[in-house]
């Protein structure tokens, strides 16, 4: 059994923007069509248009980055100060042919 006992921050932020990028820019191709139809069908002038919610689908996977970036980095650094009190995760490790990992 292993414990984890430090996150680095940055680190783990820069994985978790990457990560919300790509989900945030999937859940945008994938929701495009729909908006794109349904303003199609709302008169002009009782909604913004298609303009500003394709414009919104576009920005929807930066702003995911952003946050996922932030969540990351509070999320470690938040860990490290907690892990004190309550000990680390526990994990365990199988290893395929490292004799210093159990099998």
């Amino acid at each position: 059994m292993y414990e984890l006992r430090r996150v680095e921050p940055l680190r783990a932020a820069n994985i978790a923007g990457v990560v919300y990028a790509i989900l945030t820019a999937a859940i945008a191709v994938v929701a495009l069509p729909f908006v794109l139809v349904a303003t199609a069908l709302v008169p002009s002038g009782d909604a913004a248009g298609p303009g500003a919610l394709a414009l919104f689908l576009l920005l929807y996977p930066v702003l995911g980055a952003v946050m996922g970036w932030l969540s990351g980095l509070l999320t470690s650094a938040i860990y490290n100060v907690v892990v004190r009190w309550t000990g680390g995760l526990q994990f365990e490790l199988r290893g395929r042919g490292d004799p210093a990992l159990p099998m």
